[in-house]
């Protein structure tokens, strides 16, 4: 079967490890392991293209060229709302082409908007079937946009199967569209053979956080928490990797708290970096606001690390059932200093053994059979 994967995330290269396209990558690489022929689209962006050896990726042109749509594209403006517009148009128009020429027999939207209305369109003209897996960010912020919250329903209801990276978030399109809506973790397969390593003084409890600068991440928390912690104890550090609409305010709090001496700010981490970071540092931090199970917990149990996350989504659920680590309270940066002092002070070898044993369910060969199972129902 000819399966075209349709994206809004998909990585320029190996270095481009923004947001959840790292996922995407390896998912499509894994299938087109299988007895299924892989295709991928997605919108040009800015950066250097890497071929992909194994299978073909499309990059279809718009006016735009931001790496990170969802949060670079300001639809307050004329022109975020042109390049919205010409993301749609294009995107519609090349993929019926590009269904037509490589005879596509299936279609896997990731994730609802834009992908899903290309491939509800594909199913609409060209009864080409198709498949949905649901982001957070499509689903949580559906009702900011103009007919948002009618787009991404009549997406997930024409979907011949929907899929989601958390189990509450399923119930949560389940209670959208009124279908079923089935759970598959999301993972990437981190480098293991990589030289060197992140030089982190290794006579302090070493924290690190991966990920976007963004509001529903909750770096700020993050920040303030350490301002608290750093009063405290001396001896810790926190590696900050990312990027994103936050940074200014991240650099000012650090200046402000005269943190520079207990944060080392960094960008976004290739999967190499955040390899050698996480065998390095003691434990990852997760303070988002808003979340599913993010790709960064799996990446974090495939190298052995315990956790600090906010009780939020199935994140906090999942690390207090297999106790990999501690539970903070949401936005409360009281709490996650407290619970990052409980850390430093607590014997870290317990949580091991439930490490490997959760780390198990986040094997991206077990995600992509788990797809191809559905396919057969």
């Amino acid at each position: 079967m000819k399966i075209c994967i349709v994206t809004s995330s998909y990585p320029l290269n190996s270095d481009d490890t923004i947001d959840a396209g790292v996922f995407v990558r390896d998912f499509a690489k894994q299938l087109n392991k299988t007895e299924h022929k892989v295709f991928v689209f997605t919108p040009r962006k800015e950066g250097i293209v890497e071929n992909e050896k194994e299978f073909e990726v499309y990059f279809y042109p718009w006016l735009g060229k931001e790496r990170d749509i969802a949060h670079q594209i300001d639809l307050k403006n004329l022109k975020g709302i042109i390049k919205i517009f010409s993301l749609l148009i294009n995107g519609s128009f090349y993929f019926f082409r590009f269904v037509k020429k490589k005879k596509i027999d299936r279609c896997l939207a990731m994730w609802a908007i834009p992908s899903g209305l290309f491939t509800l369109l594909t199913k609409k003209f060209f009864k080409v079937p198709y498949d949905v897996w649901a982001l957070g960010s499509d689903i949580w912020k559906r009702k900011k946009y103009p007919f948002g919250d009618r787009l991404v329903k009549k997406v997930l209801l024409n979907a011949d199967n929907r899929f989601a990276d958390g189990i509450d978030f399923a119930r949560d399109i389940e209670k959208i569209c009124g279908k079923k809506c089935n759970f598959i973790p999301s993972c990437r397969a981190l480098p293991i053979n990589i030289k060197g390593k992140a030089e982190v003084d290794k006579k302090k409890t070493n924290f690190l956080f991966i990920g976007r600068w963004e509001k529903e991440k909750g770096v700020d928390i993050l920040i303030d928490a350490t301002k608290l912690l750093s009063k405290e104890i001396k001896e810790i550090k926190l590696y900050v990797f990312g990027g994103g609409s936050l940074a200014k305010l991240i650099h000012e709090k650090i200046d402000k708290y005269n943190l520079k001496d207990f944060i080392n700010i960094n960008g976004y981490a290739n999967p190499e970096t955040a390899l050698k970071y996480l065998r390095a540092c003691d434990c990852l931090v997760i303070p988002s606001r808003i979340e599913s199970i993010p790709i960064v917990l799996s990446d974090a149990l495939q190298m052995k690390k315990p956790l600090i996350v906010s009780d939020v989504g199935d994140m906090g659920k999942l690390v207090k059932k297999y106790k990999v680590g501690l539970v903070a309270e949401p936005e409360n940066a009281e709490d996650f200093k407290d619970k990052m002092i409980n850390f430093i002070e607590e014997d870290i070898t317990k949580y091991q053994k439930n490490i490997d044993l959760l780390a198990n369910k986040f094997n991206i060969q077990k995600i992509v059979q788990k797809y191809i199972n559905y396919l057969k129902i």
